[in-house]
């Protein structure tokens, strides 16, 4: 029923808002005003309202004809600004979300979102060159914005196309995991890289010129097992120096993005690399992790391993692979025990299944394959 209220506006004149409340076994379902500035314009209004909202299924139409006008962009747009107060998330993600906005199909209605929708897109970008993997991971950030967008967004949508769709889609091979990388430095490799890393820091410091220890960085993580965007963020005070524990806040977790804070142990040989480093800072590397990644893909091209296949190409990720199967490599030699629970306590990962994908031996035989690498010591004069 329609409800009228008089108020005095700032000039002197009166205005009329008409409040309209529709209540269903004693829930509110539906709100709406207006504001006139007549009474008897606003008593037409209220009463014509009241009659039309009467009919059957009126307010069911109404919501229908609200929900078709939100596009997926704007569902996304309302998902940033909502659930990002409350929430974070990576940058794959916020790049997938962004690149839905400016998609077509981004100007699609939320609410006509259903299976056969979603196995069309797939299916284009299957045949416009996407791999599976990133094709789910598309599907998958898009999940989770319809899946708080009925409760939370106050769009009635849900996330059963993304369920009806999927059985369809692993089996048409559109979806899937992307291939498990087992890339590992040859030696000659990273010590060409290392050496051009290293003369090129040095040759500036002559010049009086301040850079990142690309060299440095590079030895450290494929000692440590750390990612960079943790070396970058490791402090000082986070050192415990009778244990060579190290804190790593708000380690990377698919289900906990703030707060994750993990101790790590760090190898003799990273440790090696800490008390190397000036304290000017309370961070131990104060470098911009993006800067120093685009920084170390332009060592690695002028020390001459660049491919036009990027995947041939070593990244600095590689490095942890590295890491944690040398350390693995290493158990059973004298004075060293890597099983299990150690390399758990290097890697930060809590279970076997998550860690064995960075674990890819050369040798069944345990061996040290950097035992006798002079770059481990020579990184650390200067």
């Amino acid at each position: 029923m329609a409800t009228i209220i008089p108020r005095e506006r700032a000039d002197g004149t009166m205005a009329f808002r008409v409040q309209i409340v529709v209540k269903k076994n004693g829930k509110v379902v539906h709100r709406e005003s207006s504001t006139f500035d007549k009474k008897r314009d606003a008593d037409l209004w209220g009463k014509k309202r009241d009659a039309a909202l009467s009919e059957p299924h009126a307010v069911e139409k109404i919501k229908q004809a609200s929900a078709e006008a939100v596009t997926i962009k704007e569902l996304i747009e309302l998902y940033q600004i909502k659930v990002g107060k409350i929430n974070t998330w990576g940058r794959s993600k916020e790049a997938v979300l962004e690149a839905w906005k400016c998609k077509d199909e981004g100007l699609t209605s939320a609410i006509h979102v259903d299976s056969a929708w979603l196995i069309d897109y797939c299916y284009k970008r299957f045949n416009g060159g996407a791999k599976p993997a990133t094709i789910n991971q598309d599907i998958s950030f898009l999940r989770s914005v319809f899946s708080v967008a009925k409760d939370f967004l106050g769009v009635p949508v849900s996330v059963t196309p993304f369920n009806d769709a999927r059985p369809t889609l692993v089996k048409l091979g559109l979806v899937g995991k992307g291939d498990e990388r087992n890339r590992r430095p040859e030696v000659e490799e990273i010590t060409r890289i290392i050496k051009f890393a290293n003369e090129t820091r040095l040759n500036l410091k002559n010049k009086s010129r301040v850079v990142a220890p690309i060299d440095k960085i590079c030895v450290f993580a494929m000692f440590s097992a750390r990612r960079l965007g943790e070396i970058c963020r490791i402090k000082w005070d986070d050192l415990d120096y009778d244990k060579r524990i190290v804190i790593v806040r708000n380690m990377k977790d698919p289900r906990k993005k703030e707060g994750n804070d993990v101790p790590v142990l760090i190898p003799d040989e990273a440790w090696s690399v800490i008390e190397s480093m000036p304290k000017t800072d309370a961070r131990i590397f104060p470098y911009n992790s993006r800067s120093i990644g685009t920084t170390y893909e332009r060592y690695r091209s002028k020390a001459g391993y660049y491919n036009i296949d990027k995947e041939l190409n070593l990244r600095f990720h590689d490095l942890r692979h590295e890491a944690l199967s040398w350390l693995a490599e290493k158990n059973g030699l004298p004075n060293e025990n890597w099983d299990i629970p150690r390399l758990q306590m290097v890697s930060g990962h809590r279970n076997w299944n998550v860690l064995q994908r960075y674990v890819n031996l050369l040798t069944a035989e345990p061996s040290d394959r950097w035992k006798d690498w002079e770059w481990k010591t020579r990184v650390l004069e200067g």
